[in-house]
């Protein structure tokens, strides 16, 4: 396939989340399988009415939809995955990587109906009183009540989406039970199931009171990514919280970012979300440098904004222990349209002037410069706005570069072999041991990174990856 980038990315505003299935057994011998949220990603949806729309699924005629979906290269998806779109889920077909593998064109099938008993978007309440149902009970998208008093379920029920409240009461289920998105409250007072449980998304109340389980009650991970989850911990532990918006975002900024490659290039990321101190100090790529904020610094769920006069955060990162060399980068996603003068990350050191740095404006000139060399070293541009995803990189001695919003916009090719300076790096300022001369920022940063060098793919790449994270907290800026 070949593509033109530029007409492709642009089509790309349609949100779907790419969910991959999990099989297991149990005790008993029940197979079972149940579905995990992988990737939250922009693609290009376009609806097409088949040959037939019709088929025959178990003696019912069932309508069939089918959609053409393009994303970005994703080594995630395979022809077992599925995609929820618009409140609907496809099954992945035909998929078809493009010739320089940086995009993916696939068709998603959806099928109106296709169990015994079933509802594809919401029954408010089902099996009250002393109800049963004797056969498979499945509910796609949303089951707002179901099992209260002596409502029974001799075979197996299986919810897709969300369930508001189960088995509540005297409910009982004799069969196996599984949630694949979110149960909010289950098995409460003498409700119990004989067969086995299991809760692979989030289970925000289980066996209250009385209620009983008499086979395996499995609670599995959220669905995130590993690396993101970790960070979500390290936000609880600290008193954070994060909204479920938040969360996806952040997990589909992990996911693409190892996508193309670049998690392993970063030492340090702030996505800045939580709206506290506690939430934005969190590096996204480790537990090492959570940050320290000084006083002045205002947090909110756009991201966080220092006072100009004497706010900073130290990253409690030191280029000298930290950077195996000095090809480096430091990322600032600006959302201020100021013109204070302050740096916005970075330290300096005396001696040789060893500096790292990424400022958004500077003097009356309009301009941004970067230098993760030497002072003298500076890669700037005259820009004419002051907002997006700044990027400072070095790949080289003789390779300065700045970048604005994914594009390359000045190289500095003076040869320079500085060291790496032996302090921390700071953000909303830069941490200058010449005479404490601290030049402070009053610019609202919603994302910061440090890390290895980039190359022009990357830092385009790392910028599309950070604009769709801006985008979905709707604090996206050009």
């Amino acid at each position: 396939m070949k593509y033109n980038k530029n007409e492709v990315t642009g089509k790309m505003r349609d949100r779907i989340i790419l969910q991959n299935v999990n099989r297991s057994r149990s005790l008993t011998g029940f197979a079972s399988e149940s579905w995990a949220d992988v990737a939250t990603i922009w693609a290009f949806a376009e609806s097409k009415l088949p040959g037939s729309n019709e088929t025959i699924i178990e003696g019912k005629n069932t309508a069939k939809n089918i959609c053409d979906f393009t994303i970005r290269y994703i080594s995630l998806i395979t022809e077992e995955s599925r995609v929820v779109f618009k409140n609907k889920i496809y099954q992945v077909k035909n998929i078809k990587i493009s010739h320089d593998r940086r995009f993916i064109s696939f068709q998603g099938v959806y099928y109106d109906s296709y169990s015994t008993v079933i509802g594809l978007q919401l029954c408010s309440a089902s099996l009250l009183a002393q109800s049963s149902l004797s056969a498979a009970l499945m509910r796609v998208i949303k089951y707002q009540a179901s099992l209260n008093a002596f409502g029974s379920v001799s075979a197996d029920i299986n919810f897709v989406q969300k369930v508001a409240s189960s088995l509540n009461a005297n409910a009982l289920l004799g069969g196996d039970i599984s949630f694949v998105q979110k149960a909010q409250a289950s098995l409460l007072t003498l409700a119990s199931v004989t067969g086995n449980l299991t809760i692979p998304k989030t289970f925000n109340a289980s066996l209250l009171a009385t209620g009983t389980t008499t086979a395996n009650l499995t609670v599995q991970a959220a669905g995130f990514d590993a690396d993101a989850q970790a960070f979500f911990n390290r936000v609880t532990t600290a008193g954070g919280t994060l909204t479920t918006t938040e969360q996806n975002a952040v997990n589909t900024l992990v996911v693409q970012m190892k996508a193309d490659g670049i998690w392993t290039k970063m030492k340090a990321i702030y996505p800045m979300v939580g709206a506290s101190a506690a939430a934005c100090a969190q590096n996204l790529k480790s537990a090492s440098f959570t940050g320290t904020f000084s006083s002045g610094w205002t947090f909110a769920s756009t991201g966080i904004k220092p006072n100009g006069t004497s706010a900073f955060m130290d990253t409690n990162l030191k280029p000298s222990v930290t950077m195996s060399n000095y090809f480096a980068h430091l990322g600032f996603y600006n959302r201020t349209d100021s013109n204070l003068i302050g740096i916005d990350i970075g330290c300096f050191t005396s001696g040789l002037g060893d500096n790292y740095f990424l400022q958004c404006y500077f003097s009356t000139l309009n301009r941004a410069r970067a230098a993760v060399q030497r002072y003298g070293n500076v890669a700037s541009f005259t820009f004419i706005s002051k907002l997006g995803f700044f990027v400072g990189n070095t790949i080289a001695n003789n390779n300065t570069k700045i970048y604005q919003n994914g594009i390359l916009r000045n190289t500095n090719t003076s040869s320079d072999n500085a060291g790496r300076p032996a302090i921390n790096i700071f953000i909303g300022a830069i941490n200058n041991e010449v005479n404490n001369a601290i030049q402070y920022s009053n610019r609202e940063c919603a994302f910061a990174s440090i890390g290895d060098g980039l190359t022009d793919t990357e830092a385009a790449n790392f910028y599309t990856a950070v604009q769709a994270f801006q985008t979905t907290l709707n604090r996206q800026v050009n």
